[in-house]
Order: C-alpha cells, then sequence, then structure tokens
C-alpha cells in the first residue's frame, strides 16, 4: 500500500498548491480587471450621479477593456445602494458612484447599515453641480422675492418636491426656507427624475433640482420657470438666470458633488488605477461638457447647515480631537470627505480631493 506521503505526485501537487498560496497578492492585481466591473449608482437614472457613472463606464470599458456596467439602484435616501457597495468584496469590481448624500444622511439617520467614512475607499471626485429652483408655471411667481411673499401668506400649504429625504435638494430647499423664514411642505421622491415628472404634472409647486438636462427643455418650452441657480456665480449653462443670493436671498449657496468609490479595504494599486483611469476620463472625454466646468470641490451644503469641516467642532462618526483630528476621526470638509485609518504607525488619509483627483498621504491627519 503505497501511501500519499510516499507518492511522487503527491508532493508536487502539494509544492504546487503552497507555490500558488505564496504568490504575492499583487500578481492578481496586476491582471485587473480580467471580468466586468459594476458601478452603482444609489439614485435613478437621469441625474448627474447616473450621469457621470455612465460616462466614465462607457470610456473605462474601452480603456481597461472590460466591461462596466452602470446599475441604479435608487431608494432610501441613496443608502440601498451605498449598502450594497459597503458589503461587496474590496476586490474593485462593485463601486459606487455617490452623491453627496453620503456626507448628508450620517447627520438624519442613526441606524445605518455601514459607516458611510470607515467603509468606503475614494477613488476621485467627479462632479460639482448647481441645483436650480425651479416652480410650475400655474404659481403665480417669477422671481425669488415673490416666492417668498406668496409663501409667507400661506405657510405650509405649498407643497415641494425632492429627489428624496436628506438629499441635496432637499435641504437645498430647507436651507432656503430657513433663510426666508417661510414655510413648505416637503414631498421626497425617488430620485430627480420622479420629482421632476411630479413637478410637471402640478402634483407639487416647487422643486430644486440638479439635472440640468432635464430642466432646461422645459424652460425653454414655459413647462417650467426657474427663479435662480443655487450657487454663488452665475451658470454657464443658464446665464440669464440669477443665483438665489442675487435674486433675495444674500448668502445662500447649496451644490452638490458626486464622486467615485470602492468597498473599504481595496487594495491601494486598484483604487490608484481607477483613479488614474477616470481622471483622464473626466479631462479628455468630458471636455466641453458641465463635468469639465465641475471639476472642484464639493460638501459645502453640508458644512453650511451641520457645521462639517475637517478637524472641526462636529464630525461625522465621532467627535474631533482639534486640527488634523490625531485619533484618526473622519471628518467632512468643505472640498469632499476625508477618509482617514492607521496602519501600522501611520495615519493613511485619502480624500475626493477639491482638484478631482485622490490623494494619498501618511500626514498627522490633513490633506496634503
Amino acid at each position: 500500500m503505497i501511501r500519499c506521503s510516499d507518492d511522487p505526485r503527491w508532493l508536487l501537487l502539494t509544492a504546487l498548491v503552497l507555490m500558488v498560496a505564496a504568490l504575492p497578492e499583487g500578481l492578481a492585481q496586476n491582471n485587473y480587471p480580467d471580468r466586468p466591473i459594476r458601478i452603482i449608482v444609489p439614485s435613478a437614472p437621469g441625474g448627474p450621479s447616473d450621469f457621470g457613472a455612465r460616462l466614465i463606464g462607457e470610456e473605462m470599458s474601452k480603456r481597461l477593456g472590460r466591461q462596466v456596467v452602470v446599475d441604479n439602484r435608487s431608494g432610501a435616501a441613496t443608502m440601498i445602494g451605498s449598502e450594497i457597495v459597503a458589503k461587496a468584496p474590496p476586490d474593485g469590481y462593485t463601486l459606487l458612484m455617490s452623491p453627496s448624500t453620503l456626507a448628508i444622511n450620517p447627520a438624519f439617520y442613526k441606524n445605518m447599515a455601514y459607516n458611510a467614512l470607515r467603509d468606503f475607499a475614494p477613488i476621485t471626485q467627479t462632479v460639482f453641480v448647481p441645483n436650480v429652483i425651479v416652480v410650475h408655471p400655474s404659481l403665480p411667481v417669477k422671481s425669488v422675492k415673490e416666492m417668498i411673499a406668496f409663501a409667507k401668506a400661506r405657510p405650509g400649504e405649498i407643497r415641494y418636491a425632492s429627489a428624496g429625504y436628506g438629499t441635496n435638494p432637499h435641504l437645498a430647499i430647507e436651507l432656503f426656507m430657513s433663510m426666508a423664514q417661510i414655510r413648505m411642505m416637503h414631498v421626497p421622491y425617488k430620485g430627480d427624475m420622479p420629482g421632476m415628472t411630479a413637478l410637471l404634472g402640478g402634483e407639487v409647486a416647487i422643486m430644486a433640482n440638479t439635472s440640468l438636462s432635464l430642466i432646461i427643455p422645459h424652460l425653454e418650452t414655459g413647462r417650467l420657470r426657474a427663479l435662480g441657480v443655487t450657487t454663488a456665480r452665475r451658470i454657464q449653462a443658464l446665464p440669464n438666470v440669477p443665483t438665489i443670493a442675487e435674486a433675495g436671498l444674500p448668502g445662500y449657496e447649496a451644490v452638490q458633488w458626486s464622486g467615485l468609490l470602492a468597498p473599504a479595504k481595496t487594495p491601494r494599486e486598484i483604487i490608484a488605477r481607477l483613479s488614474k483611469e477616470a481622471v483622464t476620463i473626466l479631462r479628455t472625454r468630458g471636455k466641453g461638457t458641465p463635468y469639465r466646468r465641475w471639476l472642484r470641490g464639493g460638501c459645502e451644503l453640508a458644512r453650511r447647515i451641520f457645521g462639517f469641516h475637517a478637524g472641526g467642532n462636529r464630525q461625522m462618526g465621532g467627535s474631533g480631537e482639534g486640527r488634523g483630528n490625531p485619533a484618526g476621526v473622519n471628518s467632512v470638509f468643505h472640498s469632499g470627505i476625508v477618509f482617514q485609518r492607521r496602519e501600522g504607525g501611520d495615519l493613511f488619509t485619502s480624500a475626493l480631493s477639491a482638484s478631482g483627483i485622490n490623494c494619498f498621504s501618511t500626514t498627522d491627519g490633513m490633506v496634503t
């Protein structure tokens, strides 16, 4: 009777298994990607995040030689799609194209299925977009001042749509109401497109919306009327539409960003590869589109409403310990999201940066 341990074939097989097990992890990463990549968009089709995912996905498919599929998973203020990515294997094959709701939700919900700062690895910021506050033409107002006066005379009667509870368009109107000292009734929908459909149908009277591709055709036909844009300056796409600040609410500003992320613990080499490809696409394929103009800073609305900033007084995911968060507490800053974690004795910091490029540093916690 021949024992397995004495059989040369078994000895050879054992040696091969041990050799494969000993192969460096980077070898698999060098072959990345070897199958299709999925980008989860946690909102309905038609919004800025969806547009960004499709723009990047189409071009990345060509550049990487593998199909990149966009998968819309809307609902629960983007938390359904975000949870899918947070719990996905950290191998670079499931990505998230998230709006700034990722930074806002922790201020609204105590029991989330994921930690917005701990469970994701940022790849790059993709867009920085304005909201446009639009009204149904049946509403007898043509300016911000007229809107404020009309709403003050009818407290709580006017219905406004949003892309969902806690989304950037929701908070844009909340900020508008707070500064104007008016009250309106909130009607949340599952994304920009459903909310816009309700507004066009007269179910609601007013909405802040980031989807210029949805808004502009209806402004041209008179089916909607624009009161103002929520940026600090007028935008090129709507040069004749004033800012909300200049139209009657000085100091008002509410903008939205989107960013591409992967599950936490995704290898840094894969993050770097995806970041390089995405930024190249945005700088070339995005040239001449709104994306080219939107490649800058980020979570201003959350900062203004909740006071979030790096190393500041109020932090997401914990309490800060002064400038730079030396304890590794994650925070939101005015140009996006800062992620920090310990690797041995170093503090690893990454961010969705103002330049649209992923930043890495081993510092005292400040992004460089």
